[in-house]
């Protein structure tokens, strides 16, 4: 391990538990709007067949020692060696942890989502779940690398998925030029400060009225947290949620104070209660 990379891990330690010490619980929540996400993330449930089958693609995936070129379009690589690379490394090294996967499908619950735009498939595992939201009829996902993407081919995925390889900029300008929009738009790649706003001022034309920005990995490095607070603080979103994990920015016509608050990501319950 590379001072680099302990340095950051120990950054995003130390961020957590700032996050930690503000966070809102279920239990002090006057929102209606927050008390709803958090009771989804309270009683998602992961023991339905579409979960147990993309944990059990997950759990092959993990187990799969064929090697593909290791390419990347967006944040330098944390994979260290040759130019190849293990599906098994990819798979656990770049896919999102469940917890994380369960998260993510409880906000696009929330969301009452309909169309999806995700920019970064990786293996396709974040996107299987929120293939299992029952309210979602189209996910359309960008994927730079070709190595990873002919991967995805070669599994069976939800008929609601439409899989695309391209750079984030380039299907942005494409979809931008076609009139398409989306009622959630997920970034999940190139997790640095200016790309990050740059998709994200794109997104305006993207999306429906009231529709959802969910960001990934907010806290993964200060670039992404100096991205995070200028654009909840940009007067842009009348919502702007802190999961730690994940950012949320809407711009809600029902909502008539602007909202800005972290809150605890977690099923269970905490009762630090000296922050409430």
């Amino acid at each position: 391990m590379t001072l680099d990379s302990i340095s950051a891990k120990l950054q995003i330690t130390v961020s957590f538990f700032q996050f930690w010490s503000r966070a809102k619980s279920i239990d002090s929540i006057d929102s209606p709007l927050l008390y709803q996400l958090s009771s989804i993330i309270r009683t998602s449930k992961t023991n339905t067949a579409k979960i147990i089958g993309v944990e059990k693609r997950r759990r092959a995936l993990l187990k799969d020692d064929s090697k593909i070129n290791k390419e990347s379009l967006g944040a330098p690589s944390t994979m260290l060696g040759s130019d190849m690379v293990s599906i098994r490394q990819i798979a656990r090294s770049a896919v999102s942890p469940q917890y994380k996967c369960v998260l993510l499908k409880s906000i696009i619950e929330w969301s009452d989502a309909i169309s999806i735009l995700e920019l970064g498939t990786s293996l396709a595992i974040s996107t299987a779940y929120i293939a299992a939201v029952e309210k979602v009829s189209t996910i359309v996902t960008v994927e730079g690398s070709q190595s990873i993407s002919t991967v995805n081919e070669q599994n069976k995925h939800s008929e609601k998925i439409r899989f695309h390889t391209d750079s984030f900029q380039h299907f942005l300008t494409q979809e931008i030029e076609k009139g398409n929009r989306y009622d959630c738009i997920v970034l999940d790649g190139h997790h640095q400060y200016a790309p990050t706003l740059n998709y994200i001022d794109q997104f305006e034309r993207l999306l429906h009225p009231a529709g959802v920005i969910i960001m990934d990995d907010i806290y993964w490095s200060k670039g992404m947290i100096k991205a995070w607070e200028e654009l909840k603080s940009s007067q842009r979103y009348n919502l702007s949620i802190d999961l730690f994990f994940y950012g949320i920015l809407s711009k809600k016509p029902s909502i008539h104070e602007s909202i800005d608050v972290k809150l605890w990501p977690f099923r269970a319950r905490w009762q630090l209660g000296l922050f409430r």
